[in-house]
């Protein structure tokens, strides 16, 4: 109930008599304004509501922009607050209230789906271990009471936790990843190849083809969390390992000669580094043998990329 009219008489300032106890007249402080109090500084809205056998004095005071998450514990046979509707511990002089089975019907009828119920058959008020807010057995609650707080656990983490998510494009073996988690402040990728990155936006560099299940786990600023994984895969696209014809690699350090047994004519070839960056470029190339000129290269393993009319096809080597 977020509207001021919603507030009840019997909410405001209230004179009443106390004919045992001096000074007899008293005045019964005014609630405050609703959903605030004497809190001034806050809104007032919660961010969730958990009720223990709740009850209200009317369904019509759930409209539909009372859409806060709402978790309803009950017994559906509590003859102190009603589970349905009905007075106050039986006494028929009592108003009417509505209580937690005719609440949840409400905001079903108004498309308030935002909410988790926990509906015990056949149990009564307080089932949870505890009479008059005391526990019953000086320790602290029974069997039902554990599963209440596992599901209020799952319910305010459901509210307050961050959502993550990521997209990714590659390049050969270089992938680039997008956080487009909500509410994060900090970032765990775990790329899948034992390699790992606390960079929002990370670019990450595969030593080998493959699909990699990519983790991201995030944290917002209450420490909650979430997590989401992905099946990444890299290769270099549309290149066939292997070659029709024999071939031979010499490795001399500077200089890397492959030669093949039956002659290319009218190629186009490219090297590439382990990111994918293209390092060197020979075009209609014929011959028998290729050389290729490395000094200037980092020790490490390289592609080569053989273009011709029919296919690709690529070699890798090491310097």
């Amino acid at each position: 109930m977020d509207n001021p009219a919603e507030k009840p008489g019997y909410a405001n300032a209230v004179n009443y008599t106390d004919p045992l106890n001096a000074p007899y007249n008293f005045t019964g402080p005014d609630l405050g304004d609703f959903d605030i109090g004497e809190n001034l500084t806050y809104s007032g809205e919660p961010n969730g509501i958990m009720s223990l056998w709740g009850a209200i004095a009317s369904t019509a005071l759930i409209t539909v922009d009372n859409n806060e998450p709402v978790f309803l514990v009950h017994g559906t046979a509590d003859s102190i607050v009603p589970f349905d509707v009905g007075s106050p511990f039986g006494v028929p002089t009592l108003p009417v209230t509505y209580g937690s089975n005719r609440i949840n019907n409400k905001l079903d009828s108004l498309g308030l789906t935002d909410k988790m119920t926990y509906f015990v058959l056949g149990a009564g008020h307080e089932f949870y271990g505890v009479t008059n807010g005391m526990w019953d057995d000086s320790t602290g609650g029974n069997a039902y009471w554990d599963t209440v707080i596992w599901k209020a656990t799952d319910f305010f983490w459901s509210i307050h936790k961050p959502n993550a998510g990521f997209g990714h494009s590659t390049n050969l073996l270089e992938a680039t990843f997008s956080d487009s988690s909500e509410g994060a402040i900090s970032w765990l990728w775990n790329f899948g190849d034992g390699d790992t990155s606390s960079v929002q936006n990370p670019i990450h560099t595969y030593l080998s083809e493959g699909t990699y299940d990519v983790s991201l786990y995030i944290e917002n600023s209450f420490a909650s969390w979430d997590t989401i994984t992905k099946a990444v895969n890299v290769s270099l696209t549309g290149i066939e390992n292997g070659y029709s014809s024999n071939y031979q690699i010499k490795n001399s350090n500077e200089t890397i000669t492959i030669s093949f047994s039956l002659p290319l004519k009218d190629v186009d070839i490219s090297v590439f580094d382990i990111s994918g960056r293209i390092i060197m470029k020979k075009l209609d190339f014929s011959g028998n043998k290729l050389s290729l000129d490395m000094k200037q290269q980092n020790i490490g393993v390289y592609f080569v990329k053989i273009n011709s009319i029919e296919k690709s096809i690529k070699i890798d080597f090491i310097k």
